[in-house]
């Protein structure tokens, strides 16, 4: 009887501890079930940081590229305004020439009326 109850209190604690590894081997596959989400957020996470660092880089390709092009543009726009104001200039002088010019058109115009009223006369 006695050996009989031994067995019986064997078997319940040998039930129990089996009870307990079944319910911590479910634990640790809920845990493993986590980590593994985890790990694949993570993994998605530095695909992303990858693809960020790419478009990082062509970012700053294309602004050193439009800098470049603006450093460009203000040159251009520097030479233009010089050409601008010697056009400028020039065309100040021209209008001076056609003044002067004018001013002997009225004089040479004026001698010929002069000479023309003479040869009349």
């Amino acid at each position: 009887q006695q050996r009989l109850e031994e067995a019986l209190q064997d078997l319940r604690s040998i039930r129990a501890q089996h009870e307990h590894e079944k319910y911590m081997a479910q634990a640790l596959q809920e845990q493993n079930r986590k980590l593994t989400a985890d790990l694949s957020c993570l993994e998605e996470l530095r695909k992303q940081d990858e693809l960020n660092r790419g478009q990082l880089e062509i970012i700053k390709s294309d602004k050193d590229i439009l800098e470049r092009e603006v450093r460009s543009h203000h040159s251009e726009k520097e030479i233009l305004s010089e050409k601008c104001s010697r056009l400028e200039v020039q065309l100040l002088e021209m209008k001076s020439r056609e003044d002067r010019m004018s001013g002997q058109l009225s004089v040479l115009q004026e001698a010929l009326r002069t000479a023309q009223n003479d040869a009349a006369a």
